[in-house]
Order: structure tokens, then C-alpha cells, then sequence
């Protein structure tokens, strides 16, 4: 096979391959070897770790009472707050429970290096339930298990069918040991199909795009590229930690009706209402204000009033006295 370019560039030879070519002799050839960059993978776990630690020191500031005390730390202002304690317990079921349905070398975080801390006696207790590495054990997972440790994050899916391909999910699969078969009533003449059958909730088309609405594959996308009626084909996925995390947290912190989001509208609706009620105070207190300066500057007057009529009278009195 003769390939010919218009540089010496070539990046569409091989997926995610670029080759750059600087010499060459006639009839010379060049073997090139092309092999994973673990490095890559080994760092985008190491950020996977350290951003859950993160998003699990905060939580535990937020929720943590102090033993001796009894009370949240003072600028742990979100303290009881709903929406936290749900993300806590959701952390604490993924990252503990590990993927759904996996059946190679990994099925948990731990069986490749990374586990929870010993909570024991923690001088820090914000550092609870947070993560750490063994290297040693995630350097073998990468090196001799890379297919299985992939599993263990990711959502993957298969069909007993080749003409079924994934085209995406949206996080609401619940994984089942036995899979879900479906059944394809197909319009040749019409070139799309035109009815689907599920063991387990009920699917859509449009054209030759499958839509499964509920059960427990929703969520599923497939598209089928066979051209006739299909029976029983049965479709099995696993889903991973990383894709756990990432549908179950998104839902949470989703800007647009996510547990978070919805938890701030309230607060910022009581912040308002507690603005429009301060404000609200502060007029009335101004206007009790007034009224009692008002009332004081008419007793001042009154007062100056009888201090006046009482020098008068004494001045009368005097005069009488000293007419006798």
C-alpha cells in the first residue's frame, strides 16, 4: 500500500498516532512500534484521586461536629444542609461499592491500589473516608491488566448482535446479571424499524435509532444497521466507578435543577426574604425612631413650657410676700 501526502505530516494513518517524517531513502524500511501511554493513564488517576479528596474534605468540614463540643465549626456554614449529606452518602456508596457487573481482575478501587484511609484517630478529621495510592499495585493493574482496569471506570456494553452498536447512555442503567433482550420488527420497505419489544420496559425508534424510555436499560441509545427483523438479541453492559461517579454527581451539581442548584435558589430565596424582612425592620425602627425623637422634642418643649409657668408663678408669689 502506497500512501502519499501533501507534508510531512501524517495524522490520519493511525487513531491517535502522528507521524512526522524527516527522512527517508528508497527501498528503507522503518518498523514503528506504537504502544499505550500508561503515563497518561496512571496521572488522570492520580487527578481522579485528588479531586475526590478534595470534594471529600470539604463535605467533611461542612458535616463534621466536633466530639468535644458538639458543634460544627463556625464557618461551616452549610452545616445540615441536605444536599451535602446526600452527596456524602452517594460518595460513600460508589467509591465503597465499586462497578456494576465487571467480572475481570477488578471489580474495586482497592484491588488496584486505591483505598480509604485508615479513619482510626484522625488528628484532621476532615481527612475521613478520603483516598490513597499504592503505587505498586496500580503500576501492575496498568501493566498487566489495562483491559480489566478500564472496565473497572468506564461503562461498557455489548450486544449479541454485531449490527447493535452503542451510541451513548445517559447514567439511569441499572446493570442485570442476565441482561435485556430485545426483539426488532423491521420495515424493509420502508428502511427503518417499526416496532421493538423489550423483556424489561419499553424502547422507541426513530429511523433505525433506538431509544430504550424505561426499565432497566434506560437511558441506552443504540442504532441498528441490519436491514431485517432481529429476535432476542440481548444486550449486557457493566458500569464502572468513573461512570457512576460522573452521571450520579452530575444530576447533583447539574446547574439547571441539580440537588446544589436547587439548594442554592432556596437559599438565595431566604437570603432575600431575610434582606426584604431586615430592610423592612430597619424602616420601621427609623420610623419609631422619629416618632419617639418627635415626642421627646414636645416633652423638651412641654417641659420648657412648665419651667417657664412655674418661674411666672414663683415670680407672683414672691411679689406677694413682699407686698405684706
Amino acid at each position: 500500500m502506497v500512501i502519499e501526502r501533501s507534508s510531512n505530516t501524517v495524522s490520519d494513518l493511525f487513531d491517535g498516532v502522528t507521524l512526522t517524517l524527516f527522512q527517508a531513502e528508497v527501498g528503507t524500511t522503518i518498523s514503528v512500534d506504537v504502544e499505550r501511554d500508561l503515563s497518561n493513564v496512571k496521572a488522570g488517576i492520580a487527578n481522579f484521586i485528588t479531586s475526590y479528596n478534595e470534594l471529600r474534605q470539604e463535605l467533611n468540614f461542612q458535616l463534621n461536629v466536633d466530639p468535644t463540643s458538639g458543634a460544627a465549626d463556625e464557618d461551616a456554614v452549610l452545616f445540615g444542609n441536605s444536599a451535602l449529606e446526600e452527596m456524602d452518602r452517594r460518595l460513600e456508596t460508589i467509591v465503597g461499592g465499586g462497578a456494576d457487573g465487571v467480572s475481570g481482575a477488578f471489580s474495586v478501587l482497592a484491588q488496584i491500589g486505591i483505598d480509604f484511609i485508615a479513619n482510626g484517630d484522625l488528628e484532621d478529621p476532615t481527612l475521613r473516608d478520603t483516598l490513597e495510592l499504592n503505587e505498586e499495585q496500580l503500576d501492575d493493574a496498568l501493566l498487566n491488566n489495562l483491559g480489566d482496569l478500564q472496565k473497572l471506570f468506564q461503562f461498557d456494553f455489548a450486544a449479541s448482535d454485531p449490527r447493535v452498536v452503542l451510541l451513548g447512555f445517559d447514567g439511569n442503567s441499572t446493570f442485570s446479571a442476565a441482561g435485556y433482550t430485545m426483539d426488532i420488527d423491521y420495515d424493509e420497505g420502508g428502511g427503518s424499524i417499526n416496532g421493538l419489544t423489550m423483556s424489561d420496559g419499553v424502547a422507541s425508534a426513530n429511523g433505525n435509532t433506538i431509544t430504550i424510555d424505561s426499565g432497566g436499560a434506560k437511558g441506552l441509545r443504540l442504532f441498528y444497521s441490519g436491514d431485517s427483523d432481529l429476535s432476542g438479541v440481548t444486550l449486557d453492559f457493566t458500569v464502572g466507578v468513573g461512570a457512576k461517579l460522573f452521571f450520579d454527581l452530575g444530576e447533583i451539581l447539574d446547574s439547571d435543577g441539580g440537588v446544589i442548584a436547587s439548594e442554592a435558589d432556596s437559599l438565595t430565596g431566604q437570603n432575600e426574604l431575610a434582606e426584604e424582612r431586615t430592610v423592612s425592620m430597619l424602616d420601621r425602627l427609623e420610623r419609631e425612631r422619629e416618632s419617639v425623637l418627635n415626642k421627646f422634642i414636645r416633652m423638651e418643649a412641654a417641659l420648657a413650657s412648665m419651667n417657664q409657668t412655674l418661674a411666672q408663678v414663683r415670680q407672683i408669689t414672691e411679689a406677694m410676700f413682699q407686698d405684706r
